[in-house]
């Protein structure tokens, strides 16, 4: 078991890539959903991305809060450990994909900025328009914490993570009228079109989502200063969150929306994820004890990777499975990625700074005995 892992969340990572997976299966023409609740989950399946943005301003929190409040905080190691998470990992499928494709990279796969550029939006790997939006959070995070941590009240913590998500609401739109403006969008779809995906700086870049991360900062607090939720205030606050997003994907069906029209009904998903989230730090819950079953839990390790291939070229000769065969097949494919390339990745990347300046001290000491 991992230092400081909770069981149950590294699942739910599972659980909210697959609700992606299947969300871009049924995207298939030749793939049919049956009719129901399971339909339901596969149109709206894209909602799993904000469970995924709510859940990493949690772990973030949890992993930095005492750090800094502790000024144990060291800028450089946080940004390896980002760069160790992702970069080892998608470099190496965007190789792939652009390989099989007989394709070449642009300067935005390269820079993961793509999410900010309609015309390169579904270039390389086409998901990765949410860590162009991770990197960013990735980039102000710190700040958000500097600015959280004085506070003691929760109402004072909750006001300024509302001015965070107004202050990026704001400077989006202030950004997306300049490009209209200006022409500026005519270059490369800079934050979208006029008439063309209007609200794409909020669906798409992290104008719209430092509300979701926000979320999960404020329900850590909590965790962090040792509250523990009863078992049944535990099941109570599952049911909430799980009923929630079924109902608020249900409304979205019936309404025909997507990840664009319906941003607040999104929002208040991401709200119903963070009462999920809190329900799962409750270890003794039936849910969490669960989700902390060995299979689940490597399903969330190894999540990142099905996240990233489910539309590229390396899973193109599953496409004509059906979806649960498919769906297996690729975890397969994940766990190889994992096995072989994520995790010696992270550890190279984590590693490489030390085995440098180790190797310094050697060559130092080489020198003084030389002497």
């Amino acid at each position: 078991m991992r230092q400081n892992e909770i069981r149950s969340l590294t699942a739910l990572r599972a659980l909210a890539a697959a609700m992606v997976f299947v969300f871009h299966y049924a995207q298939q023409p030749t793939h049919i959903i049956p009719e129901g609740l399971l339909r339901v989950i596969a149109q709206q399946g894209y909602v799993g991305v904000d469970l995924f943005f709510v859940l990493s301003g949690f772990i973030l929190t949890v992993r930095y809060f005492r750090e800094m409040a502790d000024r144990q905080f060291s800028i450089g190691k946080y940004f390896q450990r980002r760069a160790a998470r992702i970069y080892p990992l998608y470099f190496t499928i965007l190789a792939l994909t652009l390989l099989l494709r007989h394709e070449t990279p642009n300067i935005t796969n390269l820079t993961l900025t793509q999410g900010f550029f309609l015309n390169y939006f579904g270039t390389g790997i086409s998901t990765t328009w949410t860590l162009t939006v991770e990197e960013c959070f990735y980039l102000i995070f710190p700040l958000m914490l500097l600015t959280i941590i004085p506070m003691r009240r929760p109402s004072q913590i909750l006001l300024t993570l509302v001015a965070w998500t107004t202050a990026f609401f704001v400077l989006g739109f202030v950004l997306m009228t300049w490009t209209r403006q200006s022409g500026i969008y005519l270059q490369a779809g800079f934050l979208g079109r006029p008439g063309q995906f209007t609200l794409y700086p909020f669906a798409y870049t992290i104008f719209g989502y430092v509300f979701d991360f926000s979320i999960g900062i404020f329900i850590a607090i909590p965790y962090l200063k040792g509250i523990k939720w009863k078992l049944w205030q535990s099941t109570l606050l599952a049911i909430i969150g799980i009923g929630g997003i079924l109902y608020c994907e249900n409304v979205i069906a019936v309404q025909q929306g997507d990840l664009s029209s319906d941003r607040l009904i999104v929002y208040v998903i991401a709200m119903f994820a963070g009462a999920l989230i809190l329900a799962l730090t409750c270890k003794e819950a039936p849910l969490s004890r669960l989700l902390s079953w060995k299979i689940f839990v490597y399903l969330g390790r190894i999540s990142f990777a099905l996240y990233l291939i489910q539309n590229t070229a390396l899973v193109d000769f599953m496409r004509g499975w059906d979806l649960v065969p498919f769906y297996i097949g690729a975890n397969v494919l994940c766990a190889l990625l994992y096995q072989f390339v994520e995790e010696p990745g992270r550890k190279a990347v984590m590693n490489f700074k030390f085995r440098r300046i180790q190797q310094m001290k050697i060559n130092n000491t080489q020198e003084i005995k030389t002497l």
